[in-house]
């Protein structure tokens, strides 16, 4: 099933020319991907100190988290960070400062943080669209069933599944410029001690209607022969929470017709790309909307035509929302929030501190106090894990996301069940060995390389080196050295 265009596109759009080189530059401003900055040093003398402090956390490139796992040191930079609450020695300094962090953000009052996280997402794009021709926003929203939605969030919380969507030119390579310049400009103009950007997996799908459109298209034409048992699949979507893999059979069964990203990354669309898909396609169908437009109902109409629209169920938001409104699902952090207003005021001035250190690790999950507050009933990173696998690698046992633990020269990855390969810096600073010649390995090492490349042994790395395969992998070539112990060494340069 072919969608077709639609009226949301404005031709007259396409005269438009971004500037790659301004693009470019802003991408590189984009807090996860690079180090977490430390603070000025500043002395702190008193609350206004810590007050000047607490104002740079506006912006996430100071608790930014997302390669935690493969360079420990940023856990280190954001302990140092945070050390300026512990400099706060007189009650009345200590006080000036716990009524500072309530006016910014809310707290205790978690309805009137909530309602600010939702206003500082809503203005967040609108100043990020200002300069950008395109980059008007049709469409944002997000997953209504997590803390924010239910009026129980603390500052610093993400809004789940969140989603945007921008007019866009028309032409994708136009629009792939516009989301660019667009995400950077988020990334920036969001104040992050309300609403926490700081995890890559976190950060909204942001994107234009061609670009949904495209993909769209590119999956219908891929399944539009299947033939599907509608009624049971609606049943999964309005009732099925407990069984991931259960929930989401439409997506397992089309996710065989897609190839995997990392033996054909280069292919029009592959399962990577349709699980993001689905993703952002059940926000968009199931989502609470803070933006909406007439432009964005004309592009769901042309989208609800499609299965995929219809039947996705990955993120199972309404079997989710049904289950909270029914009393099945309600977190036990949620439910013990309910009175923190009064529990709050009742503490001491240096609990009341200890908790707001609290709450500020917790956007980057650092905290390791008042947990109970903060952990949740169930274990989605890990429910989800097999699903995802199947989705994108499909095999429940080979990681959709690699696992990393640094060691004193190298790192030790594992990229399935019981599966792990070492990699070492090279002879030179600029290449990377991979111990291994399992082309498994080398190719989950090879699709994740710019990950590795956080971690600062291998910052400077344009090359990877390991043993000969019998076949070799694409991008590899042989070169005029050997192990020591007489294999031949092949090489790919980034």
């Amino acid at each position: 099933m072919h969608i077709s265009s639609i009226s949301v596109y404005n031709q007259s759009r396409k005269n438009h020319k971004l500037s790659a080189k301004n693009t470019n530059k802003q991408i590189q401003n984009i807090g996860f991907k690079k180090k977490p900055y430390y603070l000025p040093q500043i002395n702190v003398k008193s609350s206004y100190d810590a007050m000047l402090l607490f104002s740079f956390l506006s912006l996430g490139n100071y608790l930014d988290s997302s390669d935690d796992d493969v360079s420990p040191k940023n856990k280190e930079i954001r302990d140092e960070n945070l050390k300026f609450l512990d400099k706060l020695e007189t009650e009345e300094d200590k006080k000036n400062f716990i009524e500072h962090y309530k006016q910014v953000t809310g707290f205790p009052n978690l309805k009137q943080v909530s309602e600010k996280i939702e206003k500082e997402f809503i203005l967040g794009i609108k100043k990020s669209s200002i300069g950008i021709t395109g980059a008007e926003c049709i469409g944002a929203g997000y997953d209504g069933t997590c803390s924010v939605g239910k009026k129980r969030a603390f500052p610093g919380s993400d809004l789940d599944k969140s989603f945007i969507i921008l007019q866009g030119t028309g032409d994708l390579k136009e629009d792939a410029k516009i989301v660019s310049a667009f995400t950077s400009n988020l990334w920036n103009n969001i104040d992050q001690r309300l609403l926490s950007f700081n995890h890559d997996i976190s950060f909204p799908s942001i994107c234009t209607t061609a670009q949904i459109l495209d993909k769209m298209n590119k999956i219908n034409s891929q399944i539009e022969h299947l033939s599907l048992d509608e009624k049971h699949l609606k049943y999964l979507i309005d009732n099925e929470y407990e069984n991931l893999e259960k929930a989401a059979e439409y997506n397992i069964k089309i996710s065989r017709y897609f190839l995997k990203e990392i033996d054909y990354p280069d292919f029009q669309i592959n399962k990577e790309d349709v699980k993001n898909t689905a993703y952002l396609i059940e926000s968009i169908r199931d989502g609470k909307y803070l933006i909406d437009s007439p432009a964005m109902i004309t592009l769901k109409e042309a989208l609800s035509k499609s299965n995929f629209y219809k039947y996705s169920n990955v993120a199972q938001m309404t079997a989710m929302r049904k289950a909270v409104d029914e009393g099945r699902e309600n977190k036990t952090k949620i439910l013990i929030r309910e009175n923190i207003g009064n529990i709050f005021n009742s503490w001491d001035t240096d609990k009341q501190l200890r908790f707001i250190k609290t709450l500020i690790k917790y956007s980057c999950e650092d905290n390791d106090d008042f947990k109970a507050y903060f952990t949740n009933d169930r274990d989605a990173k890990n429910a989800y894990k097999p699903l995802l696998n199947i989705l994108t690698q499909g095999d429940r046992n080979t990681y959709n996301r690699l696992e990393y633990k640094v060691f004193d020269n190298g790192i030790n990855i594992t990229y399935a069940k019981d599966k792990t390969v070492n990699v070492y810096p090279g002879y030179e600073n600029n290449v990377l060995w991979i111990d291994s010649s399992d082309p498994e390995a080398i190719r989950q090492v090879t699709r994740n390389i710019w990950k590795i490349k956080q971690n600062d042994m291998f910052a400077n790395v344009d090359r990877i080196q390991c043993k000969q395969t019998d076949i070799l992998p694409k991008g590899f070539y042989l070169i005029n050295y050997k192990t020591n112990d007489g294999i031949t060494i092949m090489e790919k340069m980034l």
